[in-house]
């Protein structure tokens, strides 16, 4: 898409009832700065909580991730 559409688009009257909407609804999570992730009722923010979002996901609780937690790389190198 052009620059110039994109810009279009992104300040019409839906675009910005859009974005109020979902920073209604982010008020009402609890969210309050980025990045922020949510697991089931859990809010953890900062990109440094990444971790213990998976964990919480992984284990319904925060525990230190070790390497044996994470996947074997395929034998392509990925």
């Amino acid at each position: 898409m052009e620059p110039q559409r994109a810009l279009a688009l992104a300040t019409t009257a839906e675009a910005k009832a859009a974005l109020m909407e979902e920073t209604d609804l982010a008020r009402d999570l609890g969210i309050f700065g980025s990045p922020t992730f949510i697991v089931g009722r859990e809010l953890f923010w900062g990109d440094d909580r990444l971790e213990d979002a998976i964990s919480w996901y992984r284990y319904g609780s925060v525990r230190s991730l070790t390497l044996l937690d994470f996947p074997e790389p395929d034998s392509l190198g990925g």
